[in-house]
């Protein structure tokens, strides 16, 4: 596969390939973009902290259940601006996009507006530090939790693991 990079377009690269420098990768494009952009995901992080209350509300918890520093306290949390052409994806024909799938952090907040293919997505992961295990509400003496408690780190790393190719490889080949 031919690969299109220059310093304004990185194209379709191979896993591992591409060093992201989050200095490097928010511009000052327009004057006052970067200070927009950190208000804006200041702000989408408090509208996730307040879904994650009502959440909590919902499942029979304590409002501030999901606040602790573990949880959405010291989030991991990512801003993505996105462009879909409004095509869907044929890798044959050089056309990439995200097919359906499964977001595993805790809340992702989707913004679109009338322009089709334009989408923010903010992703809300706990701290890599939290323990992930079946809520208080949702077991008891007949309903056991169904899996055992993991750390969030180790559960992404899990997930990564079951849906990506192997990494040692991808080292063997860069050696």
């Amino acid at each position: 596969m031919k690969l299109l990079r220059n310093e304004k377009h990185r194209g379709y690269t191979p896993i591992l390939d591409e060093l992201l420098d989050p200095e490097n990768q928010l511009h000052d494009i327009l004057p006052g973009w970067r200070k927009t952009m950190e208000k804006y995901h200041h702000q989408a992080l408090e509208v996730g902290k307040a879904v994650g209350r009502i959440l909590a509300l919902a499942l029979d918890l304590n409002a501030s259940f999901f606040d602790g520093p573990e949880m959405l306290g010291e989030a991991i949390a990512t801003l993505r601006l996105l462009h879909y052409e409004g095509q869907t994806s044929d890798p044959s024909k050089g056309l990439y996009g995200a097919g359906s799938h499964t977001d595993f952090g805790f809340i992702t907040l989707l913004a679109t507006d009338s322009v089709s293919g334009l989408q923010i997505a903010y992703f809300i992961e706990p701290s890599h530090d939290c323990l992930v295990e079946c809520l208080p509400t949702c077991k008891s003496d007949s309903n056991p939790p169904k899996f055992p408690p993991i750390l969030c780190a180790g559960y992404l790393s899990q997930r990564y693991n079951d849906t990506h190719l192997d990494l040692n490889v991808y080292k063997k080949q860069q050696v």
